[in-house]
């Protein structure tokens, strides 16, 4: 988790997709279950957090 996190730091989206992408395998997960994962995360926090809030992290995620 710490390395999803740190994800949402600072760097380059690219760089950021690899952090998230190491953390899914860390956990066992295929990569691959990032391109579901993350329109869910994006909308949970849409919902939660409003527009501005989704496209802060929407920036953060996406290359």
């Amino acid at each position: 988790m710490g390395s999803a996190a740190s994800a949402l730091g600072g760097g380059s989206s690219l760089g950021n997709m690899a952090v998230l992408a190491s953390s899914f395998q860390g956990l066992g997960m295929a990569s691959g279950m990032m391109s579901q994962f993350i329109p869910v995360i994006l909308q949970y926090v849409q919902t939660q957090g409003g527009s501005a809030t989704m496209g802060l992290l929407q920036g953060a995620l996406m290359p």
